[in-house]
């Protein structure tokens, strides 16, 4: 697990789940007030803002720049739980798993460890937001070109998975879960028919949702379309699967 995921798991379970006196943050300043109150611990400013600025926006949670009205934030927590439960239920054994069984102590915990904000100082925002620190995958940022023949492949593949998915009245009885899933591998499609995009956009759509779907269905139909699509793209974006 890399730093950047431990804060990401720690904002979304923040906005996923507020307390009754929760005011929704407008701006950086209140956003990590409210995550001060939240996890009762005073962490640094200076790198959490630094998290913010590089993380990709979501809908979720949106970082606005302004020339005139300053910085603010985005948030809906709708949203926020939905991709919360995609990141714990995917994967039991992430951070996000972690978080969901264990709750605020757990994130409070790491959040207090000086060691914790060390290690996201020397490589936090380098490894991508949702990589696995196990994988040989270069950096996020990096830029992938597809050609015609690939994005036709991999267009087709991805619309059959989406009419799979939208042929499932729900997912693990959760509301609302499904049309998450919907929205990431539709926004992935639409990457892969520009042809072009960056890697960290891809993984917090496309492949964060096949994978998914691949732990969920992993002996039905959807899981093996999952499975071949997110085969395929990793060998093209160039990370070993």
């Amino acid at each position: 697990m890399i730093p950047s995921q431990y804060l990401e798991a720690a904002l979304l379970y923040a906005l996923a789940y507020p307390p009754e006196w929760y005011e929704k943050p407008a701006n950086r300043d209140e956003l990590y007030a409210y995550l001060v109150d939240y996890y009762s611990i005073v962490f640094d400013r200076d790198l959490f803002d630094d998290f913010i600025r590089n993380r990709p926006n979501s809908d979720a949670f949106s970082f606005v720049q302004d020339p005139f009205a300053g910085d603010f934030v985005d948030v809906n927590s709708m949203v926020a739980e939905m991709q919360f439960k995609v990141h714990a239920v995917g994967d039991r054994l992430s951070v996000f798993g972690l978080v969901d069984r264990a709750g605020q102590k757990f994130v409070t915990a790491y959040l207090a460890n000086p060691e914790f904000w060390r290690a996201y100082q020397s490589g936090g925002t380098e490894d991508g937001l949702y990589l696995d620190s196990s994988s040989s995958a270069p950096a996020s940022d990096r830029i992938v070109n597809f050609n015609d023949n690939q994005i036709s492949d991999l267009d087709s593949q991805t619309t059959q998975i989406i009419e799979a998915v939208s042929a499932q009245n729900q997912i693990d009885d959760e509301p609302g879960l499904r049309e998450v899933i919907l929205g990431q591998l539709k926004a992935g499609r639409e990457l892969i028919r520009a042809g072009s995009f960056r890697i960290f956009v891809l993984e917090a759509t496309l492949i964060q949702s096949l994978t998914f779907l691949v732990k969920r269905y992993e002996k039905e139909a959807i899981g093996a379309l999952a499975a071949a699509l997110l085969g395929a793209l990793l060998k093209h974006i160039g990370i070993d699967g």
